[in-house]
């Protein structure tokens, strides 16, 4: 089995120090590498009067803040950790880098999506529909004790809420995860059918690979499956909300839906998986899956 890696985009903020906490936490059971990553704003060096000289201090500074993060790491955690300083743009870095080093997973803090700096409504999606791999988001709270023992699995009437059921499993083998299923109350016929189809679709591959789970139907009286999702998730004090990312029908290939930002920007500052439908084969080669 081929090394585990994370790409962990780090600006030396509190929410960037949380999600190397949630690397580490997910390293530890998987043994993976950590690749730490600065993107250094290529605007900083064709502004202003900042000099060759300047740049390179700047570039020194972020290097030796890296070096520091990754030796707490190596030394006090006993996991490998690498370091990537590169100019370049948010947008297109995180992904070509994640690409370049072959990463499985990217996890990376935020104040929310109002509050990425660079990264808002069409432009958030916009980095992780087109990740390589899937995203793990977190927003303001560290790793519990049994980190991702508890996932929050909403699921709809489209094909791809069931068949990130693999991630789940995932999961599960190395956190002994307990899946905490959600569903709708549909009251069209053809709908309830297609989401009924979905549920008995998870239940047969989870049953099929011991993997514990427990089914919630939403309540009707309720706005949204993401009012309901972020309900679950925040009373069961849940480690891990995983959603799918994916195009609102008209609205443009990187519109933002209202219920993804809703789970992302959860009030219990649960972190969220997003997989987009690219994701479904790259487990794959992780992982050996029974359906």
């Amino acid at each position: 089995m081929n090394t585990t890696k994370i790409l962990v985009p780090v600006d030396f903020t509190e929410v960037s120090d949380l999600a190397v906490e949630h690397a580490i936490a997910f390293a530890k059971r998987t043994d993976a590498e950590i690749n730490l990553l600065h993107v250094i704003d290529k605007k900083l060096t064709v502004i202003g009067k900042t000099s060759d000289y300047d740049n390179r201090l700047l570039a020194q500074d972020i290097v030796e803040k890296l070096q520091d993060i990754a030796y707490n790491i190596e030394t006090r955690k006993g996991l490998k950790a690498e370091i990537i300083a590169i100019p370049g743009n948010i947008f297109d870095t995180i992904n070509s880098v994640a690409s370049e080093i072959d990463a499985n997973f990217v996890f990376m803090g935020t104040h929310g999506l109002k509050g990425w700096q660079h990264l808002r409504g069409s432009n958030a999606l916009r980095v992780i529909y087109h990740s390589p791999v899937p995203f793990i988001l977190s927003t303001g709270k560290g790793p519990s004790e049994t980190p991702f023992k508890k996932i929050v699995f909403p699921i709809d009437i489209r094909i791809e809420s069931a068949q990130k059921t693999n991630w789940a499993i995932y999961f599960a083998k190395f956190f002994g995860s307990e899946v905490h299923i959600i569903y709708p109350d549909v009251a069209d016929k053809y709908l309830h059918r297609k989401v009924q189809q979905n549920l008995a679709f998870v239940k047969k591959v989870l049953s099929k690979n011991a993997v514990p789970f427990t089914v919630t139907e939403s309540d009707k009286d309720h706005n949204s499956l993401a009012d309901e999702t972020n309900r679950l998730a925040a009373e069961i004090s849940a480690d891990l909300i995983m959603i799918m990312i994916y195009p609102a029908k008209g609205a443009g290939e990187f519109f933002l839906t209202p219920d993804q930002q809703k789970v992302i920007e959860n009030k219990a500052h649960i972190p969220v998986i997003c997989i987009n439908p690219s994701n479904l084969f790259l487990l794959q080669t992780i992982l050996a899956i029974e359906e």
